[in-house]
């Protein structure tokens, strides 16, 4: 009965009857901290819908009136870059705050769905679409397909887990460089040239920059790690001339 409860299923957890005392008092002890777990649980995701939902009205507000100002023609050049930079602030914030949100929801294991993922169609989907932006950069991004690869997983977080390391490897790629994908049977390299190597022991932390670009939230990586390990992949990173990440699946 435990290995088959959940928190968040909304089954409650009963403990089989039995004569012995002491099972009986073990059952029920087992029954209250796991009520207790989940009415944490429960108040926890219900704050963190929450607080996502209070921080994007008002972020979208502040965005609309500088909007707004941006059209009044009364303003001089100055005042028209100083907007600019707080409107990119805010746009900051808002992909910090669906970042956060979206860690705390995997962390919470809140995507339950899950299908077939073919990896082969979904890398060549999402390659084309950053197509504009490798254009953009001048990177040249070639995928090769050794084999099939297919894993079990909710269809968002796959996309994601792909999305980030794509656009990890394009936006740290100088122009003219390249960017080049591995699908393997159980495993999914990127590689992309780089000059100098990463800190390996810090590049999968929250917030941690490996530029001073201040466009970046320093949770890609910190996505794609928490996304692998709620799937049990192994996610790998090495340099050799170019920097290698690195997915293995089960």
């Amino acid at each position: 009965r435990l290995k088959g409860f959940k928190l968040g299923s909304g089954i409650k957890f009963e403990a089989p009857t039995s004569p012995v005392s002491e099972f009986k008092v073990l059952g029920q002890e087992l029954e209250k901290v796991l009520q207790q777990n989940e009415t944490v649980y429960s108040s926890q995701k219900q704050f963190i819908e929450n607080a996502s939902h209070e921080l994007q009205t008002p972020l979208a507000i502040s965005l609309n009136k500088l909007e707004l100002l941006v059209e009044n023609n009364n303003l001089n050049e100055e005042q028209l870059i100083e907007i600019s930079k707080i409107n990119d602030t805010l746009n900051r914030l808002v992909r910090l705050n669906k970042s956060l949100l979206m860690l705390s929801k995997i962390e919470n294991r809140q995507f339950e769905e899950e299908e077939n993922i073919d990896f082969n169609a979904l890398i060549n989907e999402l390659t084309e679409e950053f197509k504009d932006f490798a254009d953009y950069k001048e990177v040249t991004v070639n995928t090769i397909n050794v084999a099939q690869l297919n894993f079990t997983m909710n269809k968002g977080l796959a996309v994601t887990l792909v999305n980030n390391l794509l656009k990890n490897a394009i936006t740290h790629t100088k122009a003219g460089g390249s960017l080049e994908i591995i699908v393997d049977k159980n495993r999914l390299t990127f590689l992309n040239t780089g000059e100098t190597p990463l800190d390996k022991n810090k590049i999968f932390d929250r917030f941690f920059r490996s530029t001073l670009n201040e466009q970046s939230t320093g949770l890609g990586l910190a996505i794609v790690q928490s996304i692998a390990s709620n799937y049990n992949l192994k996610v790998e990173y090495e340099y050799n001339q170019k920097h290698i990440f690195r997915i293995i699946f089960p």
